[in-house]
Parts: structure tokens; C-alpha cells; sequence
């Protein structure tokens, strides 16, 4: 049987405290770490981490408490998990900055005005005052009333993507919601067709510009010389390059608004009164279209393989959909009308929120959880590990979407696209996404995994499958059978009886 992983406390101030300056609370020891031997650089720990980051770091939050880290030398990362902690991270921005591609911490190196180095420059790299100048001039493109428009785009995008499936076929699902959710971003953020030439062309390069550019090969071998991987990652951020400043140049010579983002984007300005220009245009367009696609691939993908495994609440749920839209894709209207739906979504991105963790490095000395740190420390905090936290989320392993009926966790609790004034821009548009494609797909086909299948989790950073998850599909009969699979995926699932445990 699966077991929860209990949770030690690392005692923390009163909440109201927890973000005071550091002489308003006596420094205690020093904070929790892992003992390394003299040949045992910290470094090495990290690869536990990289191999299966959501289990090894419940089991440091199981060993060590709230806060730990990964080593005694100063520049071993600190890897926190509480609420409290996360809410300190995420409302100080000046305090706490995020990497950006230029610095010397940053695990994927681009020359300097170099096409990766204009992709990668967006406003999730920014830090300071220009962090908050520029997601203040993109905000437009990204509020409630804006997303919500493109709301019959997204169910046109969906029903046409699902069209070519068939009953009897098997698709491989993480690659077809990969292959939707680009089509939504096109459509959504860039106001262009998955099928048209230079949609399809985008669609293209951006897939192969994720894949090499999230190897590790291409971070620990940044050699642009023929026959590496980084010279593959850097042709291709010329090629994408030049496509995004081509559909900007054309948006801006027809000048009309098609809904998406980008037609908001290009009215943007600063305070002062200049406009984005086409070079940081480029880097917001990257970060908005490649964050924004993953992310959504990833709930998607999570979500229907969970319902293929819970048959009761598949059940229930295609009953609510049936009764309310009758087939068709759900209205904002209707959309508050559906909330076993939005517990499903919900419970979905805290069982696997699409970024497993994310880092940030302080700008000067701190106190945390009563311990002292000095600038330039390196914070890890994890969704993955504070949505299993059985003091918020009783039996945390196990996919129960009747708990969002009666629980309301605050945006440090529930945190699927991060919080504070970095969250994540895209957000709305990716829940959205969620809430017409889902009911789309699930009134249209019944999804089936052959029983005994293998599922793995994978990913560093942002959580998918490992490999294929094929699943076949079936006319929507209501006929739900449940089918077990292998796979380390039991090891933050608890289906019932019989499953591999953590330890």
C-alpha cells in the first residue's frame, strides 16, 4: 500500500512575522544540511534531484523538515517547502530574483545579442524594475476579459485537432496534447493557423528548439562548433527568430487587432511612452508561446491519463458534462455550471502542476525560518512537494477532485503556475484551455490504457510522461473499466492496494 510521506516541522515565526528583517528574530544554528565528506562536493547531491526531483525531495522535506541545504559549503542550494517560506520567496521580487540567461548561474549559456540570447531574453529573465515595467506593458494581453474572448477560438482549435481521431485507433496522448496546445498557442497568442504555411513552419521549429535546447547535452556542452548539439540549438534559434519578427512585421503592416495577444503586445507601451521594441517583442513572444504551450501540454496530459484510472469520478464527471452541454463545448456561462470539472482540473495540477520546481537567488542577506543566509543564496522551492502536504491536502497521494467542494488554498498552498508578482502571465489562458478542450475531448471519445502498460514520470523541470502513453480510443459509450499500469508513477499515486512504496 502506498504510504503518504509524513511531514517533520521545521518551527517557523507567526506568519505575521515570517518575512520580518532579520533583527527583529535571534538567528538560530545553522540550518539543516547534508553532510558531505571531503571528496563530496554538494554538486553531487543534485543528482538524485535530477533523476526523480519530486521523490527526492519529499523524502528531504521527510528527513530534514521544511527547510535543508543541500550541503555545508555556502553555495549549496536551499531547498524549502512550507507555505510560509514560499510566500516569503514570491512577494519579495527585489529581494529574491529569478535567472536569467545572461547570468553566470544559468545552466544554458547564449552569446550575448546572439538569436538564443534574444529568445531567451523575456520577461521571465527580467529581474528589478524592469521586471515590473515590462510585465506591466503585457498584463493587457493577458486579462480575464481578453482570454475569455478567445474562448470559441480554443473550442474550433480542439474540435479540429480531434477530428482525425478515430474508435480503434491508439494515439499517443502526451504527444497529441503537445501537438494541440501549440496549435492553441498559435492560434491564441500569435493569432495564426497550426496549418497554415508559417503556423505550421512555427509549430515545427518551435518543438525542435525545446527539445534540443532542454538537453542536457546542449547545457553541458555550449560549444557552437558542427556535430554538437549546441550548434543544432543555435541554427534553430535563428530560424525561430527570424519566423516571430516576420509575423510581427506583418502584424504590424495590416494593423488590425485578431484577438491574440500579440495584436495587444504591439500597442504596448512604457510609462514614458516607447513601445516594446521588435528585440524584446521577441523575448516576451518566446517566453509567452513556449511556457505557455508546455504547460498546458502537460495538465492535459496528467489530467485524462488520471480520469483513465479513476472510472467512478470519469463517470460522474462525463454525467455533469453530458447534462449541462449536451455535447458541445462549454460557454463561460456555463463554465461556473461545471464544478466537478474544476475540481478535476484542480486536482489534476496539484497532483502534477506542470513546473515540478523553480529557483531563485537573493540579493542580499536574508532570514529565513529563523536561520541567516547571506546574498546570492540559491532557494528551491517545489509545487509538486507543497501540494502534498497532508496538513493541506489529507491523503495528498490520492486523485479526489470532491476536496476542492470544501477546501480554498491560498496562492501559496495552491500554486500550479507560481504566485506573487512572478506568476506565471499565461495562466489564465492555460486554465481556460483546460476548461473547453477537456469537456470536448471527454464528450466525444472514451479514453483506454491497456492494462499493465508502463507510465513513468519524467522531467527536470516541467512534468511529463516518460516516452509514449499510448491510449486507445473508444466512441463515448459511459463504459469505464478501470486497468492498471506499472510504473514509477505509483510512487506519488495511491490507487488502492499493491503499490510500490517510496522507501
Amino acid at each position: 500500500m502506498q504510504r503518504d510521506l509524513p511531514i517533520r516541522r521545521t518551527p517557523t515565526q507567526p506568519a505575521e512575522d515570517a518575512w520580518a528583517a532579520p533583527t527583529q528574530e535571534k538567528p538560530r544554528a545553522k540550518v539543516p544540511s547534508l553532510r558531505a565528506g571531503p571528496a563530496l562536493d554538494w554538486r553531487l547531491r543534485m543528482l538524485p534531484l535530477l533523476r526523480d526531483p519530486v521523490v527526492s525531495m519529499l523524502r528531504l522535506q521527510r528527513d530534514y523538515g521544511d527547510i535543508v541545504a543541500l550541503g555545508t559549503q555556502g553555495s549549496a542550494p536551499v531547498l524549502i517547502f512550507s507555505p510560509d517560506f514560499n510566500r516569503q520567496l514570491l512577494t519579495n521580487p527585489h529581494l529574491f530574483y529569478s535567472l536569467d540567461v545572461n547570468s553566470s548561474d544559468s545552466p544554458l549559456r547564449a552569446p550575448k545579442g546572439s538569436a538564443a540570447s534574444v529568445l531567451l531574453s523575456g520577461v521571465a529573465g527580467m529581474n528589478g524594475e524592469k521586471h515590473t515595467q515590462h510585465r506591466r506593458m503585457l498584463m493587457p494581453g493577458f486579462h480575464k476579459t481578453r482570454v475569455d474572448a478567445l474562448c470559441g477560438t480554443v473550442a474550433a482549435v480542439t474540435e479540429k485537432h480531434i477530428a482525425h481521431w478515430k474508435p480503434g485507433q491508439t494515439i499517443d496522448l502526451a504527444h497529441e496534447m503537445v501537438e494541440l496546445s501549440l496549435s492553441l498557442a498559435l492560434s491564441g497568442l500569435m493569432g495564426l493557423q497550426a496549418d497554415a504555411r508559417q503556423g505550421e513552419k512555427i509549430h515545427y521549429l518551435v518543438e525542435r528548439w525545446n527539445k534540443v535546447g532542454m538537453s542536457p547535452q546542449t547545457a553541458l556542452l555550449p560549444f557552437d562548433i558542427p556535430g554538437m548539439p549546441y550548434r543544432r540549438f543555435a541554427r534553430l534559434s535563428e530560424q525561430l527568430r527570424d519566423e516571430f519578427l516576420d509575423v510581427i512585421r506583418r502584424k504590424r503592416e495590416n494593423s488590425v487587432d485578431d484577438g491574440d495577444a500579440l495584436s495587444i503586445l504591439l500597442d504596448a507601451q512604457e510609462e514614458g511612452g516607447d513601445k516594446l521594441t521588435d528585440t524584446e517583442l521577441l523575448g516576451h513572444l518566446t517566453t509567452l508561446f513556449t511556457a505557455g504551450h508546455e504547460t498546458t501540454a502537460s495538465a492535459l496530459t496528467w489530467t485524462l491519463f488520471l480520469l483513465t484510472q479513476h472510472p467512478s469520478v470519469m463517470a460522474d464527471l462525463l454525467d455533469e458534462l453530458e447534462s449541462k452541454l449536451h455535447g458541445a463545448a462549454p460557454t463561460l456561462e456555463q463554465m461556473r455550471e461545471l464544478p466537478l470539472l474544476e475540481g478535476v482540473i484542480n486536482e489534476g495540477l496539484r497532483l502534477f502542476p506542470p513546473g515540478i520546481w523553480m529557483l531563485r537567488t537573493s540579493t542580499g542577506p536574508f532570514n529565513m525560518g529563523g536561520y541567516e543566509f547571506p546574498s546570492r543564496t540559491h532557494l528551491i522551492f517545489s509545487p509538486a512537494v507543497t501540494h502534498r502536504r497532508p496538513d493541506l491536502y489529507p491523503q495528498p497521494n490520492k486523485f479526489l477532485p470532491q476536496r476542492w467542494e470544501t477546501i480554498k488554498p491560498s496562492t501559496y498552498e495552491f500554486l500550479p503556475f507560481g504566485g506573487g508578482p512572478r506568476r506565471c502571465l499565461g495562466a489564465t489562458f492555460a486554465m481556460l484551455e483546460l476548461r473547453v478542450a477537456l469537456p470536448i475531448i471527454l464528450q466525444r471519445f472514451r479514453l483506454g490504457i491497456r492494462r499493465g502498460t508502463r507510465v513513468d514520470r519524467a522531467g527536470l523541470v516541467l512534468s511529463f510522461p516518460k516516452g509514449a502513453l499510448p491510449v486507445q480510443l473508444s466512441a463515448q459509450d459511459g463504459n469505464f473499466q478501470p486497468a492498471g499500469v506499472c510504473g514509477n508513477v505509483h510512487d506519488l499515486l495511491d490507487f488502492g492496494s499493491g503499490l510500490a512504496s517510496l522507501n
